[in-house]
């Protein structure tokens, strides 16, 4: 911790002191408290009670308390109360003249602890992105907040980036924004260097447009980070909810902000004195002597690898380390004399001795020279470090190196100017031959896509090869081998080191080359060359000699690809000025005077004239008025450094105008330096006049779609974008409150995923309905029911999707109500008694129509008669002739009558005062009048059309349903007329039956006779058909007076098999059936009787009766081998009086073992048995 951190505060002494209790700094208002307080000082000499203090600030360096709080008396008569805390050794003393200030120094004492903490915190650090998440989290700790946001300048210093953001804890990626006031509200903060503070953003005015790049935000805090006048970006902390931050909040982070500005500039530089250091370590590194950096206490700053291997240490070990550790204790001290005169800005050359790292101490040589900060202040010394144990070995090498330096630094020079590469390879050349001793020097290009090498100098004092090209083979080259490897190749004895069959060796061994050097020539990792030199004496090169060419070669490489780039900006600048010629936009340039000094052809014959009548105008000159003065304007912004862009329009040579965009940005040296404006201008005149033209088509379209009788809505991108004036009533919204909406808004919840679903298929080409019913809510939140059509179109350029709408919940809640009425009409259609259905229709009529009164009134005579109401007390008959009767109305003329005003109507009599409108409705179907439907509503036009005609219905089906009880009456009494006759008739018919059949039977036994037989069995095929009728009459009235009883069917069938042989004892019946015991009626028995007595009739000669039970049931098959049963006769044997053959029968038996059946809830189907006759199936269940 920093003593120098200590602020200035309005009121509050603060006094550092160090572990001795010696006072290190204090500020303004401690000066006031002890006005004799001087730095060095022990602080218990101002002290009264100094021992019992002494001892609280010994136990707080020791770490035996974190605090301090005490009351103290001052030797100048004063009191304070004081509050200490120690970070780091060092004790910070807050003190007030006041006891009653106690707690408020307390608390000024923890803000200044957090903000120490967080100093302490931040101020070790070094890379940016590790600064920016220690602020974050400490400021997590000091406020709260949902969002925060560091944003830098950049270096053009046009633009921001938000380098670093969170939101709840959510890392945002990085964004850049242009530096306008009114583009960003941090733009707004760094652009004005001042603090700004939205307590609420939906609610105040803001200085410029936000962004939104996460949650909604409701408060925003911004603080410019300033140094030394200097914006360096801003810090901004939002919260999601309004006034999020308090007085307290802004004030500690404009505390904290000062220095967060300080640590960021410093992190800042760092990066950057990093950057510079790693480019200037790689340089000492490749030095030949030693450097070493220390700081103004002897600590070793930097040292390069030479001077480490000087004291057999490694850079790492000596980094860090006081320079005490490698000097004997004189010569320390010598150094330390001579720090002080690089503190005064003087450089030394002296000589002085080294300790190494075994002990062995060496002479050395310094040249040592005071370091310099961006400001001036002197931070550090560097010193050049020669080992001087073999002097004049030293001596040759230094004179040798600067040779290689000053060589080098010539070399740099004349590669600066950009010269041609043959004459920059020229300059090598001479350069080298005054410094190296050699025969040739060889310069090549690596051709990598072609995998040659061709030599662009192999060049000695007697001769130059040119154009020489070999195949890049590290097998044959050695230069392939330097190009492959990325390594340098030296050899002091060519033909020891090399193998001749492997590398050709020109010329005989006696003017041999036998020292050669090459170095690779690399740029970014990517091998461009080499550069190599021969020499024909032995071990001509040694390691300092590859350094230099080393360095040379990178040197080489740079020039090289700056070459390269040159060449490149030259060839793009060609073809920019040729683009720029011959583009279809115009492009001038303004200089600071505001008058044309660049106008290319393009702009010239936009306007109509030539290039040279521009040249030196104001382009405002050939403006239009009102044009005029908005490009004044803009000019203005431009000087300021603001760019942007606008449409004006020019007046043409031939007096025409010409309606253009004009982008315009400042034009600024490599300085930032304003040289004057370009702006590249387009026509837009046909574009213009084809939106002036979409804008009319627009505006009748628009009225088309505005007077049309459906609803249109236009959505694009998911929002409502366009909405005529009927969609606005029928949902009850303003239009410009559904523009912008999302259009789920006003789809009922029930149908939001659907709609949304067809609306994304529709976009993607997907198949989809184009019409369907839809249920909207209104602004009320009541449902509308349509049906709407919907279809993609083209919108202003991008795919939009277009609705029409209908309404039509009128359709649907009649709909819904008549569904609900069907429900009523089904039982009022079995209902018994007028009552029950007058009953059912009135509660439908009320609970489903909602209406308060309903009267059913009949006619009797020439009354009319209430027979059922609801809703009022109970009405009064009255007379059919009456005048003034809405009722008598509708009787007499058998039509329905609706008033909407009741009180304006003079056939309403006012019985109910409540009575607003009112409607009745004849009952009555096919001319037959049964009584009157009559509603009543206590509101004016109270019942709706659609509610009339539900009412004119729910009549007409109790019309019906009495017409079908007095039918149904009718035909009740002719059954029973019809079984009385039929009762009659056989009563009548069987007694002389009876008397013909004993007559029959007496004859019979006097004697043989052959017709009495015959006569006998016809008449019992009377009395058969007699019983037959009898049963099948009371079946079909349901007028069976027997009980059900537990039978067994296999008996059953038993009994009914005894009783047909006795008629026809020359059958075969064949018997199978399991016992099965059924509910049955005694008649059940007829079933089997019946059709045994048809198989026979019909000429069967042998039936087969088979059972088989099932789960719940059983199944009987009566098997015949008669003539069988055409297919054509199978729908119609069942029915009554159906005979296959005339003169067999009544036709009755197969319908009564249908109707038995039935009644017993089985059932009966036929097949065919095989190979003749057929099959009756019974099913019981």
């Amino acid at each position: 911790m920093d003593k120098d951190l200590i602020p200035d505060s309005p009121n509050m002494g603060i006094i550092a002191i160090d572990e001795n209790l010696d006072i290190l700094k204090y500020n303004e208002v401690a000066k006031e408290l002890i006005p004799d307080i001087s730095i060095g000082d022990n602080f218990l000499d101002y002290v009264e009670n100094a021992n019992e203090l002494n001892k609280g600030l010994k136990d707080l360096i020791s770490g035996e308390i974190e605090s301090l709080n005490k009351s103290i008396n001052l030797k100048n008569s004063k009191s304070s109360e004081i509050y200490a805390f120690c970070v780091k050794g060092i004790v910070f003393i807050q003190m007030r003249g006041a006891q009653s200030q106690k707690d408020e120094i307390k608390g000024h004492s923890n803000i200044l602890k957090l903000i120490y903490d967080f100093v302490l915190n931040t101020a070790k650090l070094r890379r940016k992105e590790d600064f920016f998440m220690e602020t974050y989290k400490n400021l997590k700790k000091l406020l709260k907040f949902n969002s925060f946001a560091i944003s830098l300048v950049n270096k053009d210093k046009k633009s921001f980036t938000v380098v670093f953001s969170y939101e709840e804890g959510k890392r945002l990626p990085k964004r850049t924004y242009n530096l306008d006031p009114h583009g960003s509200l941090t733009g707004w903060v760094i652009y004005n260097k001042k603090m700004l503070y939205i307590k609420n953003v939906k609610k105040e005015k803001l200085p410029s447009k936000t962004h939104q790049v996460g949650h909604t935000i409701s408060s925003w805090l911004g603080i410019p980070l300033i140094h030394r006048g200097e914006v360096l970006g801003a810090l901004v902390i939002c919260g999601f909810e309004p006034e999020a931050f308090n007085k307290d909040d802004v004030k500690l982070l404009k505390t904290l902000a000062a220095y967060i500005s300080l640590i960021l500039k410093n992190v800042l530089l760092y990066e950057e004195i990093k950057e510079n250091r790693d480019m200037l370590e790689n340089i000492i590194n490749s030095s030949l002597i030693g450097i070493v950096i220390n700081d103004l206490n002897e600590n070793i700053l930097f040292t390069n690898k030479r001077f480490a291997e000087l004291l057999g240490y490694s850079p790492q070990e000596l980094i860090g380390k006081n320079i005490k550790l490698i000097t004997t204790p004189k010569s320390f001290k010598e150094i330390k004399e001579r720090t002080k005169r690089r503190l005064k800005g003087l450089s030394d050359l002296y000589e002085t001795q080294l300790v190494r790292k075994d002990g062995k101490i060496i002479d050395v040589i310094v040249s040592a020279s005071p370091l310099r900060d961006s400001s001036g202040k002197i931070t550090s010394s560097i010193g050049i470090i020669g080992d001087i144990s073999e002097r004049k070995m030293w001596e040759n090498e230094i004179r040798r190196h600067n040779k290689l330096l000053s060589s080098l630094y010539r070399i740099s020079l004349k590669m600066g100017g950009f010269p041609e590469p043959r004459e920059m390879f020229e300059i090598i050349y001479n350069e080298l031959k005054n410094v190296f001793n050699f025969h040739w020097l060889a310069i090549s290009f690596y051709d990598k896509d072609k995998d040659i090498i061709s030599f662009q100098m192999i060049k000695s004092e007697e001769k130059e090869i040119e154009n020489f090209t070999v195949k890049c083979d590290p097998a044959t080259s050695i230069t392939a081998r330097v190009i492959k490897t990325k390594g340098p190749f030296i050899t002091g004895n060519i033909l020891r080191d090399l193998s001749p069959d492997s590398y050709q060796i020109a010329g005989p061994p006696d003017v041999v080359d036998f020292s050669n050097v090459i170095v690779p020539i690399i740029y970014e990792n990517d091998v461009l060359g080499t550069i190599g030199m021969a020499a024909k004496e032995k071990n001509a090169y040694d390691e300092y000699t590859v350094e230099y060419l080393r360095t040379l070669a990178s040197s080489l490489g740079i020039f090289i690809a700056n070459y390269n780039l040159y060449k490149e900006i030259k060839r793009t600048k060609e073809t920019l000025e040729n683009l720029i010629n011959t583009t279809l936009v115009g492009i001038i340039i303004e200089d600071m005077n505001g008058k044309l000094s660049f106008v290319n052809d393009r702009f010239a014959k936009m306007l109509g004239y030539n290039v040279e009548d521009l040249l030196g105008k104001r382009i405002e000159g050939f403006a239009t008025p009102e044009s005029r003065e908005v490009m004044l304007k803009k000019g203005k912004l431009r000087r300021m450094g603001i760019s942007d862009s606008y449409e004006a329009q020019f007046v043409k040579n031939n007096g025409e105008i010409v309606d253009v965009l004009i982008n315009a940005s400042p034009l600024k040296d490599e300085n930032g330096k304003l040289l004057g404006i370009v702006g590249v201008i387009s026509d837009i005149t046909e574009r213009k006049n084809l939106e002036r033209k979409i804008r009319e088509e627009w505006e009748k379209y628009k009225t088309l779609m505005e007077n049309l009788l459906v609803g249109i809505v236009i959505v694009r991108d998911g929002k409502v974008i366009f909405a005529n004036n009927v969609i606005a009533d029928l949902l009850k919204y303003k239009r410009e409150e559904a523009i912008g909406e999302n259009f789920l808004k006003f789809i009922h919840p029930d149908m939001r995923d659907y709609l949304w679903d067809l609306y994304q298929r529709r976009l993607k080409g997907l198949s989809a309905p184009n019409s369907y019913i839809v249920k909207f809510v209104d602004s009320q939140g009541n449902p509308v029911w349509t049906i709407i059509r919907s279809s993609v179109i083209d919108w202003e350029g991008e795919r939009a999707v277009i609705v029409s709408i209908q309404d039509i919940t009128r359709i649907k809640n009649m709909e819904e109500k008549l569904l609900a009425l069907v429900k009523t009409f089904e039982k009022i259609k079995l209902s018994h008694s007028k009552d029950e259905i007058y009953e059912l229709a009135i509660n439908a009529l009320t609970s489903i129509l909602n209406l308060k009164i309903v009267v059913i009134a009949e006619v009797s005579g020439n009354k009319i008669i209430p027979a059922k109401w609801k809703g009022v007390t109970p009405p009064q008959s009255m007379d059919l002739y009456s005048k003034n009767s809405i009722v008598g109305w509708v009787t007499k003329n058998n039509k329905p009558y609706y008033t909407p005003d009741a009180s304006k109507d003079p056939l309403y009599l006012r019985v109910n005062p409540e009575t607003k409108s009112k409607y009745a409705t004849p009952i009555s179907s096919n001319h037959t009048f049964f009584g009157i439907l009559n509603v009543e509503s206590d509101k004016i036009d109270g019942i709706s059309e659609d509610d009339r005609l539900l009412i004119d219905l729910m009549a007409s089906h109790i019309a019906v349903a009495i017409a079908g009880l007095k039918y149904h009456k009718e035909l009740e009494d002719a059954k029973n007329l019809q079984e009385l006759m039929l009762h009659i008739v056989s009563h009548d018919l069987k007694n002389p039956l009876a008397v013909l059949h004993g007559y029959l039977e007496l004859m019979n036994e006097e004697g043989p006779n052959e017709y009495i037989p015959t006569m006998i069995k016809a008449v019992q095929e009377a009395e058969d058909i007699i019983e037959k009728a009898r049963l099948f009459s009371r079946l079909g009235n349901k007028k069976i007076d027997m009980k059900k009883e537990i039978m067994n069917l296999k008996e059953l069938i038993e009994d009914s098999v005894e009783l047909i042989k006795q008629k026809y004892s020359q059958g075969k019946i064949i018997l199978n059936v399991p016992s099965y015991h059924i509910q049955a009626l005694p008649i059940i028995k007829e079933v089997f009787v019946n059709i045994l007595d048809n198989a026979f009739k019909y000429g069967a000669s042998k039936v087969t009766i088979a059972g088989k039970i099932f789960e719940g049931s059983m199944e009987i098959r009566i098997a015949d081998d008669g003539p069988g049963i055409p297919v054509s006769k199978r729908d119609i044997i069942f029915k009554p009086f159906e005979r296959l053959a005339s003169g067999k029968g009544s036709g009755l038996g197969l319908a009564i073992v249908k109707m038995i059946m039935e009644l017993h809830k089985g059932e009966v189907k036929i097949e065919n048995n095989v190979p003749k006759g057929t099959v009756f199936i019974l099913r019981f269940p």
